[in-house]
């Protein structure tokens, strides 16, 4: 098996943005919910590799797996709780983020594209 290195910057073509959600009042007073850009390096350069729309049957649903796996250099505070904005389009991220070759180079982030659940 190959060691996986660290990413080329030629790799890094596409640009994201993590969110997370924040509470907060609105501007009725309201208790609401708003998706805000981290700000811990917000914006980041990424790799983007749309995957084949693929489905499975678990727990008695269908579910679907990733429409776009995202790879960027190594950070610790990426959480699945977490979403990407890519291309002005968000993208939820489903299970963690994965440390390729478990040695703190980069990770994937496998993510589901639109809005499912208010993400």
């Amino acid at each position: 098996m190959a060691e996986v290195g660290p990413l080329g910057a030629g790799e890094l073509d596409q640009r994201i943005t993590f969110q997370q959600l924040s509470g907060g009042l609105d501007g009725l007073g309201q208790q609401g919910e708003t998706w805000v850009d981290i700000s811990t390096t917000p914006n980041m350069w990424a790799k983007a590799r749309p995957s084949r729309s693929a489905e499975r049957f678990a727990a008695g649903q269908l579910q679907s797996i990733a429409d776009v796996v995202f790879t960027v250099r190594y950070r610790a505070d990426i959480l699945p709780s977490m979403r990407i904005v890519w291309r002005g389009e968000p993208y939820e991220i489903v299970g963690d983020p994965v440390d390729v070759g478990g040695m703190k180079n980069r990770i994937e982030i496998s993510c589901l594209g639109g809005v499912r659940g208010g993400r």
